[in-house]
């Protein structure tokens, strides 16, 4: 599998899995787009060959919730890994696709231990009129976050 070092924006300079796509399957209807990316504290990396996939947002229980991202050994097996994507058909209704490990064949394999988590704060998210909007909590409980 190859590997990308990222060199603009979040992750800058970190190892990252190859990027394959998602496969149509993996697609399920939301109501509406998720909220603007979390900022994530991310780590030093636990160990060579480790790869940093990046946090998401998932679709749960009717509400977007936050996935931290971590460093992981990339899975045998695995082709490299599609991540989170958000579509609009057609008749414009969104489509998402949770990120997940894939083989060649677009087929998902099992997810890595997580070596180290990244860390991002599990505030509300404010629409511009200034109304928070209803998302989950963070999906996992991080480490303390250093003071502001």
């Amino acid at each position: 599998m190859a590997l990308e070092t990222s060199s603009l924006g979040c992750g800058a300079g970190r190892p990252r899995p190859g990027v394959v796509d998602q496969p149509q399957a993996a697609f399920v209807p939301v109501p509406h787009p998720p909220p603007p990316g979390r900022v994530e504290f991310v780590p030093d990396s636990p160990r060579e060959g480790a790869v940093w996939v990046a946090g998401e947002w998932t679709y749960r229980f009717r509400r977007w919730s936050w996935v931290h991202g971590g460093w992981v050994l990339p899975p045998a097996g695995a082709a490299g890994h599609a991540p989170w994507t958000l579509k609009r058909d057609a008749r414009g209704e969104l489509w998402f696709a949770p990120g997940a490990w894939r083989d060649p064949r677009g087929g998902v394999v099992d997810a890595p231990e997580v070596l180290a988590t990244g860390r991002a704060r599990d505030r509300a998210v404010i629409e511009e009129d200034g109304t928070p909007q209803q998302v989950g909590p963070n999906a996992a409980a991080p480490p303390p976050l250093p003071a502001d």
